[in-house]
């Protein structure tokens, strides 16, 4: 019997400020039906996450991006609105997707000593 492959519990970002636009390095998952985000704020944090794919992004051998490729955000609800006192965690669950690389993408609206600690988990079903 084969075995599944995953992702276990990868750290993208830890204590990262929510002041300024964020996106997080891309991470192949090709191969990985559900992919998981979990974004825990520290703050009053006001802006927006969302989930990114791309099928055209290209890695070097040791995992580097050798082309950025282009980004197209997934509709709800891979998108969330954060204001001020909204409720941490927040938790994406992409089911089913067949993207090449995913990635996690924050626009500030108005963030003052907010940060956020980021986690992804995949697995192939």
């Amino acid at each position: 019997m084969s075995r599944k492959s995953m992702i276990p519990r990868l750290v993208i970002a830890e204590d990262q400020s929510l002041e300024a636009d964020y996106v997080s390095p891309p991470i192949r998952v090709q191969g990985l039906d559900n992919i998981s985000f979990q974004i825990n704020i520290t703050g009053a944090a006001e802006g927006s996450f969302s989930v990114q794919v791309s099928n055209d992004v290209s890695f070097n051998p040791d995992g580097s991006v050798r082309d950025p490729g282009t980004w197209t955000a997934l509709t709800s609800p891979a998108a969330v609105a954060v204001t001020a006192g909204a409720p941490s965690p927040i938790f994406f669950d992409v089911n089913q997707t067949s993207a090449y690389a995913i990635r996690l993408s924050w626009t500030n609206n108005a963030s003052p000593e907010s940060s956020a600690s980021i986690y992804l988990t995949a697995k192939a079903v």
